[in-house]
């Protein structure tokens, strides 16, 4: 059953991976997840607040993401 399920999960997309991970990670210890979103919540507010203020350098999605598939080869 394993073996299947690992051949199923590999050929998965990066971003049904990653949805896939998540939901494991909260099945295994729910609490940890809440503390992950509390803390998104503070680093999100952060970055608003630097955005706002001019701190923070934005570029376009489709360029970060462009470069993150460069970066690691997707």
């Amino acid at each position: 059953m394993i073996e299947t399920l690992t051949k199923q999960v590999l050929s998965l997309s990066v971003e049904e991976k990653i949805k896939l991970a998540d939901k494991i990670l909260e099945n295994l210890n729910p609490s940890i997840n809440n503390d992950i979103e509390s803390d998104w919540i503070k680093e999100s507010n952060n970055r608003f607040k630097n955005y706002l203020n001019g701190k923070t350098v934005c570029i376009d999605g489709e360029e970060f993401i462009g470069n993150l598939k460069k970066k690691y080869e997707l």
